[in-house]
């Protein structure tokens, strides 16, 4: 009986030493030194269950698992730093860190990282809110408080989301993913996006609740700082290649352990024992048999896990790799096949699924672009591209891709990301021209004002002359014509002043009640150098007055805007056509063109913002959107008719308001109205000396006593010793020493009686960026006549008393 304890032990040392031989593995000398040190220290802070340190305070997660059979494999020894996401990232900044785990990609990070090209894995984010919250989608957002994590990818690519939608949401950062969930339960925020491995973990513990809204997946990586560690990074890239490519490695193990929560496995010890008993029994019979069977029954047993895990994994990244709304491409570098495309793909491109397979990459890229080759990418692991991708129904899309190489069953493919920037191009070009349109409004704004004033000085010397004249005297009539020609063409240059503020969008709306007729007459040589000379406008007016109330210039933006429209309807020769029609309730205006016309689909959003029949770079989009949102304002609307080949007619349609109108264009008082408030006391004050001069002459002429200043100074000075007797303070908006808002808010203070009637040169909405709000004050602008001087002089009078 003593040989059986005997033999029992024979039997475990000869097991022992046959499973030690089936199971051990031949190195393949994979980089075995990769970097110039072995010790390689890494930032760790707590994400679970990607890594994080445990209650007991040792390192854990998937990312430790992976870095330290690298380390094995390396001989490597990795020293773990503790700390907050935020304190790891400046901590690789300053060289205190080789590695951080745990590395989205971005344009921002690869300014000042090096990445390696094998991901790790892949994740996404998620919105997680709590239990009583109606928050469903992006725009339940707005006005909601969002927590990230400070310095994280989410933090920069949620914020540019929520930027983009134009919602207001605030993004509350927090120091770790357990605070930015704490502050959702306590109150602090609405909601919070962690990735979604550790809201899965967690969202329950903190009684909260997952949401549907998903953001994009990002792959995941180790990241150093730049051209710090390049050769740890490439070492990393080829054990992290290996191990994936070894069925049952650490890195599926890992895998396993911390993304599926396995239950636990192992025999329990009676069957073990029962095991080994029964095995020593068997090798009393034949200890040969034994051993070559349980060598089988191991090297079994390793691929079946191997197999399990392998099988677990493909179908995770599959769900990845399907489950998102990114585009999403498998190709293979050789031929450019493409292997594989997800669903987002599918409805992104237009192609069936099994014709997207049928396809190479080269098929996406159109006929008219260059071949696109993978040998730079193969080398360098990873690029990041901007192409322009051709659809099923041939339209161009703009797209943003990242491609990176990755190994699939013993195969290098090539895994490509595209993200749509179409509408990002185009909003870029749209802010382009927008800001294009700025300065030149700017440029015209400025113009205008110098314009104004020079016109103010000749008006108003014409106008002094032609009173000082008197009655007509046979040999003064020549000399009265030609002051009253002057008098004309100065207020035509008035005119083409006021128009060009109104086409650089730079005038307030002030509604006022005109004939359309006259405005529209007053135009037409503009319109015609607008289109050309191969176009011919014709006009032809209504018989009676076609009055309307609305801001003149803004009635000359819809016209502008309906003959560009119609120009770039005309190939080469036409005619634009406008006329009026007055009715007892309305006045129509119509614009008509023989042109190439538009079918009935492009009529349908032909008013849409920034639709266009152009191309890119040709037209905003927005001109007849522009004068459709005039029109409604005015209380009216645009009627359109067209067909192709058949010309295109915009019909006007306002409220016909039936009295005289208050101003028309080009008319001139016949004479000087008779002076108010005659004997007057006016401060005039105004930096341009040839405006104080003509000003003052005028209202002398006009019967008031003036006291005329160059600065604001001198204005407070002449007040201190004319204050009782000054009635009125006349003073311009603009002049360097301080502008006329403030000198009328000390000349008030000081004096609270004084009534103040400013004037400028500048356009009313650069005159209220002054401060001046034009709809509370009287304002006169230049250049004015001594028929408009005499009213607002009146005017203000009598408001004061």
């Amino acid at each position: 009986m003593r040989l059986l304890p005997a033999a029992i032990l024979s039997l475990l040392l000869m097991s022992a030493t046959a499973w030690a031989e089936g199971t051990s593995v031949g190195t393949t000398g994979v980089a075995s030194q990769a970097a110039s040190t072995k010790l390689v220290r890494a930032g760790i802070y707590q994400n679970k269950p990607k890594l994080f340190m445990d209650a007991e305070g040792t390192p854990s997660g998937l990312f430790v698992d992976v870095l330290e059979a690298i380390a094995e494999r390396a001989d490597w020894q990795v020293e773990w730093v503790e700390c907050t996401w935020s304190e790891c990232l400046e901590a690789l900044r300053r060289g205190d860190l080789d590695l951080m785990p745990d590395m989205a990609w971005s344009r921002e990070r690869d300014a000042w990282m090096d990445f390696h090209a094998e991901e790790v894995l892949e994740s996404w984010s998620q919105v997680f809110t709590a239990r009583g919250a109606d928050i469903a989608s992006w725009s339940d957002l707005d006005g909601k408080r969002l927590a990230v994590l400070r310095g994280s990818i989410q933090e920069a690519s949620i914020g540019s989301l929520i930027r983009g939608f134009g919602y207001d949401t605030e993004l509350v950062l927090a120091d770790s993913w357990e605070d930015a969930f704490d502050m959702v339960r306590s109150g602090h925020a609405d909601a919070a996006a962690p990735n979604h491995f550790f809201g899965n973990y967690f969202y329950r513990e903190y009684g909260l609740k997952r949401s549907a809204i998903v953001v994009e997946s990002q792959a995941l990586y180790f990241a150093a700082a730049a051209s710090a560690n390049p050769l740890l990074l490439r070492a990393i890239d080829e054990h992290l290649a290996a191990l994936k490519s070894e069925p049952g490695s650490a890195y599926y193990a890992s895998l396993t352990r911390w993304l599926e929560r396995p239950a636990p496995r192992g025999f329990p010890s009676y069957l073990l024992w029962a095991l080994v008993i029964a095995g020593g029994l068997l090798l009393l019979s034949g200890s040969a048999i034994f051993v070559l069977r349980s060598r089988v029954r191991v090297r079994t047993r390793h691929l079946a896990e191997a197999n399990r895990s392998l099988a677990a994994s493909e179908e995770k990244f599959r769900s990845l790799f399907e489950n998102t709304s990114v585009v999403k491409l498998l190709v293979r570098p050789d031929s450019g096949q493409i292997l594989e495309a997800n669903q987002a793909a599918v409805s992104f491109y237009g192609w069936t699924h099994t014709e997207l397979l049928s396809m190479t990459y080269q098929d996406l890229l159109g006929s008219s672009t260059a071949p696109f080759e993978f040998e730079d990418l193969l080398r360098s692991g990873s690029r990041r591209f901007e192409q322009q991708h051709c659809a099923a129904n041939g339209s161009g899309r703009d797209v943003d891709v990242f491609a990176a190489t990755v190994r699939i069953r013993d195969e290098v493919c090539i895994h490509l990301i595209a993200y749509d920037i179409t509408e990002y191009r185009s909003m870029q070009e749209q802010l382009r021209h927008a800001q294009k349109m700025e300065a030149v409004g700017r440029l015209a704004g400025g113009v205008a004002h110098d314009f104004n004033n020079f016109l103010g000085v000749i008006i108003g010397h014409t106008e002094l002359a032609l009173h000082s004249l008197g009655s007509i005297r046979a040999e003064d009539a020549s000399l009265r014509n030609h002051l009253d020609e002057i008098l004309v063409a100065a207020n035509k240059s008035k005119a083409v002043s006021q128009q060009l503020t109104a086409f650089a969008r730079k005038s307030v709306t002030r509604p006022v009640l005109f004939d359309v007729n006259v405005r529209v007459e007053g135009m037409l040589r503009t319109l015609q150098r607008m289109v050309g000379e191969d176009i011919s406008v014709e006009w032809s007016p209504a018989e009676d007055p076609c009055t309307v109330r609305m801001d003149p210039s803004l009635l000359d933006q819809v016209l502008a805007n309906l003959c560009v429209n119609a120009r770039d309807a005309i190939e080469d020769t036409g005619t634009v056509s406008i006329s009026t029609r007055c009715t007892d309730t309305d006045v129509h205006l119509s614009v008509q063109d023989d042109g190439c016309g538009m079918d009935q689909e492009t009529v349908v959003n032909v008013f849409e913002p920034f639709f266009s029949t152009k191309g890119v770079g040709h037209a905003t989009g927005l001109g007849l959107a522009t004068a459709h949102g005039i029109v409604e304002q005015a209380g009216g609307r645009i009627e359109v008719r067209s067909a192709p080949d058949a010309g295109t007619l915009f019909r006007v349609v306002l409220p016909h308001e039936i009295a005289s109108p208050d101003v028309r264009d080009g008319e001139q008082a016949d004479h000087i109205p008779g002076e108010h408030h005659e004997g007057a006391t006016i401060l005039l004050v105004d930096d341009e000396p040839a405006i104080v001069e003509m000003t003052k002459l005028a209202l002398e002429t006009l019967g008031h006593r003036v006291l005329a200043v160059h600065s604001p100074g001198e204005a407070l000075e002449c007040m201190e010793e004319h204050g009782a007797e000054v009635c009125l303070v006349m003073t311009d908006v603009v002049m360097p020493e301080m502008n006329g808002r403030e000198l009328a808010r000390r000349l008030k203070a000081r004096w609270p009686s004084v009534e103040i009637l400013y004037m400028s040169g500048y356009t009313n909405r650069t005159v209220e960026e002054k401060g001046v709000p034009s709809d509370d004050v009287q304002l006169i602008q230049k250049p004015f006549s001594m028929a408009d001087l005499s009213e607002a002089i009146k005017k203000t009078l009598q408001n004061g008393s």
